[in-house]
């Protein structure tokens, strides 16, 4: 996402099929996806807490930062957050906002 401007960068969509798709443990989706990052701040505000830390041990959203957004600056970000932090929805979604400059 280098050629983006800082500014929109939580506004680029990528397609359904590309999107982060929020599972529980086991691997159970839980029917919500976020196709941008700007979409994904929202949803990490109310998806289940049991959600996040699913994905934070296996490091999905470091994966999904690099591998579809592109965007390995994001990824080191989160991979500074301590998964066990009992507030670590709240610095995640902090990550994400002051990432896109919101």
């Amino acid at each position: 996402m280098a050629d983006i401007p800082e500014n929109q960068k939580g506004l680029i969509n990528v397609p359904f099929e590309r999107g982060f798709h929020f599972c529980t443990h086991g691997g159970r989706y839980t029917g919500i996806s976020a196709t941008s990052l700007a979409d994904l701040a929202e949803k990490l505000k109310t998806i289940d807490k049991n959600a996040i830390s699913f994905h934070l041990v296996r490091n999905d959203f470091q994966k999904w930062a690099t591998d579809v957004l592109f965007d390995e600056e994001l990824a080191w970000k989160i991979d500074k957050l301590n998964v066990d932090d009992t507030d670590a929805r709240d610095k995640l979604v902090e990550i994400v906002m002051a990432h896109m400059n919101f």
